[in-house]
Parts: C-alpha cells; sequence; structure tokens
C-alpha cells in the first residue's frame, strides 16, 4: 500500500484498498501502522484507529509526511491526524515528539508546499500546516504564523489576492488559538 498516490494501490485500486485497509483498522495491531499512516488520506477511520496506538505512532505520521512519494491528500491526512495528536496528548508529549512535529509543520509552512501540483492542492496543504501550528503553540510557529499574516509571504505569491487573505486571516486567528478550518464564502 502507497498510499493515495497516481501508482499506488491506493489509486488504482480503491475497492482493494478499503477493503485491506478495514482488515488492518480491525486487526488493531500496532505492526499495521505503517500500512495505515500509508492509507492516511482516506479519512477519519485511519486517523481514529492510528490513535489508538497512542503517540508512537507520531514518527510514522511524520515521516510519511516528508516523504517525496507522499501526494497532497497523503500530507493533508498526515498534518491533520498530527494536529488531533497534539490536541489528544498535548502537553504528555515528549520533546522529541514536538520536535518532530513542529518540523513537520515548519516544512509546510514554506516553499515544500509549493511542490504539489495545483494552487488548490497547496492550499489544502498550506490551510493544515496552518492548524497545525496553531495547535501546536510553538513559539517558532507562532512567529511563522505572523509573518504569514502579513503580506509577501513567499507560498502566497501570485495567488488570487481573495484566496490569499482568507489563509493571511486563518493565520492570524491561528495566533490566538486553534482553527480548525478557514472559514468558507
Amino acid at each position: 500500500m502507497d498510499g493515495c498516490t497516481p501508482t499506488g494501490i491506493g489509486g488504482k485500486h480503491l475497492e482493494l484498498s478499503l477493503e485491506l485497509e478495514h482488515f488492518l483498522i480491525a486487526l488493531r495491531d500496532p505492526a499495521t501502522m505503517p500500512a495505515l499512516v500509508q492509507m492516511i488520506c482516506s479519512g477519519g477511520g485511519v486517523r481514529q484507529a492510528l490513535m489508538r496506538f497512542g503517540p508512537e505512532i507520531i514518527p510514522h505520521v511524520a515521516a510519511w509526511a516528508r516523504s517525496p512519494d507522499a501526494a497532497w491528500d497523503d500530507v493533508n491526512g498526515a498534518l491533520y491526524a498530527l494536529s488531533k495528536a497534539v490536541e489528544r496528548w498535548g502537553e504528555t508529549l515528549s520533546s522529541e515528539e514536538r520536535a518532530v512535529i513542529r518540523d513537520v509543520a515548519l516544512l509546510y509552512l514554506g516553499p515544500e508546499t509549493m511542490r504539489f501540483s495545483t494552487r488548490t492542492h497547496t492550499g489544502f496543504v498550506f490551510e493544515d500546516a496552518i492548524t497545525l501550528a496553531s495547535v501546536m503553540r510553538d513559539p517558532e510557529l507562532l512567529e511563522v504564523l505572523a509573518e504569514i499574516a502579513e503580506e509577501g509571504h513567499e507560498v502566497l505569491d501570485g495567488w488570487d489576492p481573495g484566496a490569499a487573505a482568507g489563509l493571511r486571516n486563518m493565520a492570524r486567528r491561528g495566533l490566538s488559538g486553534p482553527v480548525w478550518e478557514i472559514p468558507r464564502r
């Protein structure tokens, strides 16, 4: 199983991958973590199953988020799962786990986000990176949110002014507390 990438089983044989996913979830076996992580793009069922394993999912999810093989929806699912992990386990996370999560957030709050093929995909990943930063409340991430909230952030260069303003506003709200989605018009 290699996620929602166009060449992976998740992209070619959706019904088969969903059947396998259901079996993996039902096993409740930590040995299934790597396969579940690679199907994190499929939604809440996989994320909930992973959460049952506790903070030990963090290195697996972070590695998938950083993988060059991860499609935009893989990264989106990983960022969302990391946000939920921070929300769930908060201050009980070790400094190493928090550093791993912070590094993933920093990666996708910068130019790495622009590796995705469309502005829409880039926007979805950027939104989830803003969410993760807002949930972590890490000083370095809050500093980046403050930079995004101002005009001229490199990821937003050349964007439609309305879309860029919405993301800057989301970053601004993230400075005050966790944001889970951008308000839709």
